[in-house]
């Protein structure tokens, strides 16, 4: 894993990039808010195992004491893990994530960006069958999770 501070301004958040596997090796000593708000991008994030899992849960318990914390695009990796392990809900506010979806024409897996805040609004699950069509072939993208399992981190993930 490789974490890089990312320079700029964003609302007076520190930002920090996550980029690549989140495993045993993974160091977080560097990563702190130089104000009240620690912004974590996973954008780049590969993929998480449970060593690294513990290590961002550790991370995340001292963290929160000094800043809220918020994760920016989070892979499906990130989203699973936030469904299952209570600290992670409790440890983060979740800003934006990504979708998986699949189209009856192609294989690959097909990833939609969302924010929170669009995900949350009353018909945006029920219909989201609906909203996406293929880049490639124009057909209607298929959600590729089970809607009340990936979405179940709006319901209790921090304010």
């Amino acid at each position: 894993m490789k974490i890089k501070q990312q320079i700029g301004d964003d609302k007076g958040a520190t930002c920090f990039q996550v980029s690549g596997a989140i495993d045993e090796f993974s160091d977080f000593s560097g990563v702190k808010a130089d104000g009240k708000v620690l912004l974590l991008d996973f954008n780049e994030t590969k993929s998480i195992n449970s060593p690294g899992l513990k290590l961002l849960i550790l991370f995340l318990r001292s963290s929160r004491a000094e800043a809220q914390v918020i994760f920016r695009n989070c892979p499906t990796c990130i989203i699973e893990q936030v469904n299952v392990i209570d600290e992670l809900r409790k440890g983060a506010r979740i800003e934006s994530f990504y979708l998986p979806f699949a189209c009856d024409c192609h294989d690959d897996e097909i990833l939609k960006h969302v924010y929170r805040t669009e995900a949350m609004a009353p018909e945006f699950v029920r219909t989201l069958n609906e909203r996406y069509p293929c880049d490639r072939c124009d057909r209607k993208l298929t959600f590729a999770d089970d809607e009340d399992l990936y979405f179940g981190f709006l319901a209790t993930a921090a304010a």
